[in-house]
């Protein structure tokens, strides 16, 4: 009853990949195949390759339903409302995007479009050796850091847990005078915390009063990965989010899009 099959990872080993391929393609099956970070697009050889998360699930719908059947996409003059509204209200200098992730495959896709509007982006988990930060507990430039890394859960519940860690690094993020933007991803379902946005709503809230106190704005980006049928429930959590300023993006690719453009 196999109708298609979407793979999603990071970056298989060179020795890997040959085989992970050979796989999909004697599956018989339609295969969509999305490996963080690498840049192949189209198909070949009946496998669909994507850039990023957004772009799979774009890809499996039109594979699916038909050339027709789309995302969430966000319209241009949606796009150019959002960004300019919220860069006309940044102070000179303000101007790096800093991304507080509880998981490493977003943080990834998020890292992957800002190096396309940035040329690099530091991080816990960088792509390349010279854009590893120096101390993972302190931002950088522009920067993207994966909470959910073993240096941050050694002895600790994991980001999706306990909020506590994140909503620490937003504080200090707010009191940086050279950022623009704070770009989040909210993930729900079984296994993570009860309410995580209602969590993080008091410390964007904070966070904000205090850029405000400071005469400058801060700008939260966010994008709550989950389902209505999650039981936090996806509406509730989009709103609490929206209900203390921050922007909401029904992608991490859009979220990572926006923001990046708010800190050109």
């Amino acid at each position: 009853a196999t109708k298609i099959i979407a793979l999603i990872s990071k970056p298989p080993h060179p020795s890997v990949l040959p085989k992970v391929l050979a796989a999909a393609r004697a599956s018989g099956k339609p295969v969509v195949v999305n490996f963080l970070g690498r840049k192949e697009r189209g198909e070949r050889e009946g496998i669909h390759f994507t850039h990023t998360i957004e772009d799979t699930a774009e890809q499996v719908l039109q594979v699916s339903l038909g050339a027709g059947a789309r995302t969430l996409p966000l319209t241009e003059a949606e796009f150019t409302r959002l960004v300019t509204g919220e860069r006309a209200k940044l102070k000179p200098g303000q101007r790096f995007v800093r991304g507080l992730y509880s998981g490493g495959s977003l943080c990834d896709e998020a890292m992957d479009l800002l190096i396309e509007k940035f040329g690099g982006v530091y991080s816990n988990i960088a792509f390349a050796p010279e854009w590893a930060l120096e101390d993972s507990g302190r931002s950088q430039g522009h920067c993207c850091v994966d909470l959910g890394e073993e240096e941050f859960t050694r002895g600790r519940p994991h980001p999706m847990i306990d909020p506590r860690l994140r909503q620490e690094r937003l504080g200090r993020e707010a009191d940086d005078p050279e950022v623009a933007v704070v770009l989040l991803d909210i993930v729900i379902g079984y296994g993570s915390h009860d309410d995580p946005a209602g969590e993080l709503a008091h410390s964007i809230r904070t966070a904000k009063a205090k850029a405000e106190a400071a005469g400058r704005y801060l700008s939260v980006v966010a994008h709550v990965c989950g389902t209505a049928q999650d039981p936090q429930g996806l509406d509730e959590q989009e709103s609490q989010l929206r209900a203390v300023g921050a922007v909401v993006l029904p992608t991490n690719a859009q979220a990572a899009r926006v923001a990046a453009a708010i800190g050109e």
